[in-house]
């Protein structure tokens, strides 16, 4: 019986568990947490089906194998031992991302080349021509990850070609707080499943709305683009096949009507642009309630859902004692949002203190190399005597 393959879903720290959770609804097998990747097996069709669906990962790897590589010769004899010629002919273009170091080999840039020349050799004595290497993964027909840790080494090939968190919906000049794959895993971290009402008071170029919108709408985050695994050679014919079964199924999947509320807003005339153009982009803007306001005035009714904040940083503002005045600002009216659950990634020490709110519990999360916490807050409910706020601008 043949064994299935072994797939390793690539992701920001903290946010293992998210991928995780992903990976368990998605029905595939053997999902183990490691530090920054989540590794799980299943057939190669469910593999380009974990790719379509997959919300909170940067890549998914098809692993090829791992061998022991204390020095470069034996990098170079590991990798020329492994099966190129199943996987690519002299037609196809290749590229190699060397990630890791051990002491005989310090420099990836050396790594990657080295493992270039392996597989060129093994082409070169099989066919009798050597394939073209590609600069870039994302153009390159078979792109290949070579992984030092200590003295192993893991070689896989990458199915996605461009990272999982390029939708396609940012608009070219808007900065990026916050990538498309944190903001899925933070909404999956929170318990959002798509079911409740969600707001995000400070959207900036709307990657949170659009991000729990495609969840409502049960919209797969792959639609609409391409991935690497479709210029394999042994794509043609079965894989193909399957992959448009995938697709049509996906889009027959999405639903348009009773979806529950997404919202979002901000105060700032350049993002509030960002976020109308994003939504528009993704498809979105028929599904979500968009208001030019402040978190300082926003007012939500009793029925509760999510609320999910990724507010500014002091290294972004720039301005540390208007930053804390903010937060504690942010503190007072989260106290009037009565039923609702509140989530904040904040990257400043000192926000906690002046929220004023004691959270139910916390994650540590990177947004790039910045250290977070993401923490999570239940706003009690009001006495029911109490008058319904009023909506502010």
């Amino acid at each position: 019986m043949n064994r299935l393959p072994e797939f390793v879903a690539t992701c920001a720290l903290g946010t293992e568990p998210a991928v995780a959770t992903e990976l368990k609804a998605l029905k595939v097998r053997h999902v183990r947490q490691g530090r920054g990747s989540v590794t799980f097996v299943c057939t190669l069709e469910d593999a380009m089906r974990v790719c379509l669906n997959l919300r909170s990962a940067m890549r998914v790897l098809q692993r090829l194998g791992t061998f022991e590589c204390p020095d470069a010769e034996a990098l170079y004899e590991g990798v020329k031992a492994l099966p190129w010629p199943d996987l690519m002919t002299p037609r196809h273009t290749f590229t190699v991302d060397a990630t890791g170091t051990n002491e005989a080999l310090r420099h990836t840039g050396f790594t990657a080349l080295k493992a270039k020349d392996a597989i060129a050799d093994v082409m070169r004595d099989a066919t009798g021509t050597r394939p073209d290497v590609e600069r870039g993964k994302v153009s390159a027909d078979v792109p290949v990850v070579v992984h030092i840790h200590k003295n192993e080494c893991t070689v896989s090939l990458d199915m996605c070609g461009d990272a999982l968190h390029r939708r396609g919906y940012r608009p070219q000049d808007a900065e990026a707080p916050l990538k498309e794959t944190l903001a899925a895993a933070m909404l999956i971290m929170a318990g959002y499943t798509g079911d409740e009402p969600f707001m995000d008071p400070m959207a900036g170029s709307g990657t949170l709305v659009v991000e729990a919108a495609w969840m409502a709408m049960r919209r797969a985050p792959g639609l609409d683009r391409h991935f690497a695994f479709e210029r394999w050679p042994n794509f043609a014919g079965t894989l193909q096949s399957a992959w448009h079964k995938l697709q049509h199924q996906a889009r027959e999947s999405i639903r348009t009507t009773g979806l529950p509320p997404v919202g979002g807003r901000d105060w700032l005339a350049p993002p509030y642009a960002l976020l109308l153009e994003s939504v528009e982009r993704a498809g979105v803007a028929p599904y979500v309630q968009l208001e030019k306001g402040d978190v300082r005035k926003l007012a939500l009714p009793r029925d509760g859902g999510h609320v999910v904040i990724n507010p500014p940083y002091a290294e972004r503002l720039g301005k540390p004692l208007q930053i804390l005045g903010l937060y504690r600002s942010m503190g007072e009216v989260a106290r009037t949002w009565h039923g609702w659950k509140v989530h904040v990634l904040s990257g400043h020490p000192q926000f906690e203190e002046c929220f004023g709110l004691r959270p139910r519990s916390w994650q540590r999360l990177f947004n790039g190399p910045i250290e977070c916490s993401y923490l999570h807050y239940e706003i009690p409910t009001a006495r029911m005597d109490a008058p319904p706020p009023t909506s502010q601008r």
